[in-house]
């Protein structure tokens, strides 16, 4: 368990200093800090899965020399960040704490609610992980299958992309076998602990980069009720200890818009958050195929965002910023499917004329939009009907601050969306058997994303909203 402990100390510690260095305006405001953890565990879990997978798998260094190199890299980046934090200008504004608002009944109930809903997820977790120690089916049979042809593989640890394992998913980023793997090289051997705590790790990543974010955002009653909604979320917490990529994605995904919020609202002006963006997002691509569409949905999305936000030389200089943070993930990406990712299944079964036959058959996308529709009418939990009923009675925030902070992450989720879709419209599968099987996931991929993008969005949760408002009006 200490080893286990001291592999996840150094890419937390490896994640924190290179978000120092590349933002060390963060660092001296307690929010900032706060943010930096909550981001870091899983910004040092990518770039460690990385530098395992290239140092220590393709280039053959020994385990011992490649621990070494991770020690040497935590002393350097150390250095580097405490240099740029010393030296740095206070980027960070002023109104980038909470804003002070007297604490209202309100207020105290939301946070006692927040922590008790936090320990009941705590507890759950253990109670499932222990009952069901290997996860679900896709954690023994796709990624910690993986881990273990990387880990015990010796020599031989690339036949874990054969053909042969078609069923699978060897084309899959390595992100989460490769991590997997790396903590039990620190643990010396294989345990469930592994795969375990990365979803527990992630999955607290992912509350806490939601609540903190918003909060800077906008107040502290708005960060607690959006965390409190994803604790609420009874998939999520189940995907949490399944072991598997999705909950990791969702962390990619909401620390990238997050991180682009921030930006985007003026709480930090330093563009190096758009580059640490970059970065999240091609870890996302480097988890799952899936996180691919957040790399170009996103860029999609910056460019129609910019040219009605933005000059030309604004939009240049943040695009810039941008493919500096995704193209070092990205040529470890594109290496990996080159050299050993066998072809995927969806693309490797369908051609021109199958695309052309099917978007233009209507009767087709209709019916798979209702099969969609029907599914998470069943399958989805009570908040996602909850939310809009909030939105409609709160209303939206000043016009201006929610098409510079919420929008692009909108249009951002509802263009992963779009490309889900897609996907079982050109499915090689059964379409009702694969919707079946896939929608809950993905949606739980974009879930946290969406819950961030609609507490910046909605009405002081304070103040009377629309609903309230005009009630008020026609009475008198």
């Amino acid at each position: 368990m200490i080893l286990l402990l001291l592999g996840l100390l150094v890419a937390y510690s490896i994640g924190f200093c290179i978000v120092c260095a590349l933002c060390p305006h963060l660092v001296p405001f307690p929010y900032g800090r706060v943010f930096a953890a909550a981001i870091s565990t899983g910004f040092g879990l990518g770039v460690t899965s990385c530098l395992y997978f290239i140092l220590h798998l393709g280039l053959g260094l020994s385990l011992v020399a490649y621990l070494a190199v991770e020690f040497l890299l935590v002393g350097a980046l150390a250095l580097v960040a405490w240099r740029a934090v010393d030296h740095a200008k206070a980027d960070f504004a002023s109104s980038a704490s909470p804003q002070n608002q007297d604490v209202t009944g309100l207020d105290r109930g939301v946070a006692i609610a927040y922590w008790l809903a936090m320990g009941t997820y705590l507890v759950s977790f253990v109670t499932i992980t222990t009952h069901n120690t290997n996860g679900e089916w896709d954690a023994w049979a796709v990624w910690n299958l993986r881990a273990s042809f990387l880990f015990q593989g010796g020599a031989n640890w690339a036949d874990g992309f054969s053909d042969t394992l078609a069923w699978s998913h060897p084309d899959y980023p390595l992100f989460l076998g490769a991590s997997i793997a790396r903590l039990w090289s620190f643990m010396e051997g294989s345990s469930y602990l592994a795969p375990a705590s990365l979803g527990f790790v992630l999955g607290l990543s992912v509350i806490g980069t939601l609540t903190v974010g918003v909060s800077i955002v906008r107040d502290r009653l708005h960060g607690m009720v959006a965390g409190l909604v994803l604790l609420g979320s009874p998939r999520f917490l189940k995907n949490s200890a399944a072991q598997q990529a999705d909950i990791p994605l969702s962390f990619f995904i909401a620390a990238t818009l997050t991180l682009y919020a921030l930006w985007d609202s003026g709480k930090v002006k330093s563009v190096r958050m758009v580059t640490l963006a970059g970065i999240t997002a091609g870890f996302a691509a480097w988890t799952k195929n899936e996180g691919l569409a957040l790399v170009f949905v996103l860029v999609i999305a910056r460019v129609a965002t910019g040219l009605c936000q933005r000059t030309y030389i604004e939009l240049r200089k943040e695009l810039k910023a941008l493919f500096a943070g995704i193209a070092p993930v990205m040529a470890v990406f594109v290496f990996f499917k080159l050299r050993f990712a066998p072809s995927n299944d969806l693309l490797s079964q369908i051609d021109v004329a199958t695309i052309l036959s099917r978007v233009l058959d209507f009767g087709h996308l209709l019916s798979v939009g209702e099969m969609c529709l029907d599914n998470l009418a069943k399958n989805q939990s009570g908040w996602l009907y909850l939310l809009p009923a909030v939105l409609i009675i709160k209303g939206l925030t000043a016009r201006e601050s929610f098409m510079r902070s919420a929008v692009p992450g909108l249009l951002t989720c509802l263009g992963m969306a779009c490309v889900y879709y897609f996907a079982f419209v050109f499915s090689p599968h059964e379409v009702r058997w694969h919707i079946a099987t896939a929608l809950n996931r993905l949606v739980l991929q974009v879930w946290p994303g969406l819950v961030l993008c609609y507490f910046l969005s909605v009405g002081d949760l304070r103040e009377p909203g629309w609903v309230s408002r005009a009630i008020h009006v026609r009475r008198k």
